[in-house]
């Protein structure tokens, strides 16, 4: 009996050591909050819910791998912070960034890098029918959107039976073969709902083109159809 209790109180001894060790030697790999680590482990990694410290700042928040992965805060030394999503220690996805009380940047980053206030500088939000479209910002003022209608390659409107155009700011301007909108606030959401003629020119096809555009500056979308 005594013999049993002695090898039991080894056992849990030894457990509780080891998950003691655990504990202490968790490491966090991002340098900077890697001085001390209080949180959960795995395979010697911070990995899960942690609190991290060190020479840039506390953190706080998710962990995979030994870094900062998924939602957390990160308080600089400085008293800025940054709050919201990480990949692999990095900034990453949808975030607010203080700097101060009269500065604070919401936004999106990528890798480190602030994106703007979205997360891509356009949306397609909905395409029907046989069109293909390309964007193309090619200039940063004045604030206007060119639509050019293509077939074939060669820039023409000849086989756009109807068509019924929607946005929400500035005015446009249409000409042969041409749309276009000018004075603009971003982000410009526009939509059009047209009829065409087939290749053939044997049938009218039904299709619809909505898109936003969110960075600012002079944009050129290509339609083919």
């Amino acid at each position: 009996m005594n013999k049993f209790l002695a090898l039991l109180f080894i056992c849990c001894f030894s457990l509780s050591y080891v998950g003691f060790s655990q504990d202490v030697d968790c490491k966090v790999l991002l340098y900077g909050i890697d001085e001390k680590y209080d949180g959960d482990c795995k395979k010697g990694l911070a990995h899960g819910q942690g609190i991290a410290n060190g020479k840039l700042g506390n953190y706080t928040g998710d962990f995979k791998k030994g870094f900062p992965n998924g939602s957390g805060k990160l308080e600089y030394i400085s008293g800025s912070y940054y709050e919201g999503e990480w990949t692999r220690g990095k900034r990453n996805g949808k975030g607010r960034y203080f700097y101060s009380a009269d500065s604070i940047v919401d936004g999106y980053w990528q890798r480190d890098i602030y994106l703007g206030k979205y997360p891509y500088p356009y949306k397609v939000v909905e395409s029907r029918g046989p069109l293909r479209t390309k964007f193309s910002r090619i200039g940063d003022a004045p604030n206007t959107i060119e639509i050019q209608f293509k077939r074939n390659g060669v820039r023409t409107m000849d086989d756009v039976v109807s068509i019924s155009t929607q946005y929400n700011s500035g005015s446009m301007i249409e000409q042969k073969n041409y749309i276009g909108f000018e004075q603009v606030e971003f982000p410009f959401e526009g939509k059009f709902i047209l009829t065409i003629n087939n290749t053939l020119r044997t049938n009218v096809l039904s299709a619809l083109f909505e898109y936003h555009i969110y960075q600012e500056g002079k944009w050129l979308v290509t339609i083919n159809y």
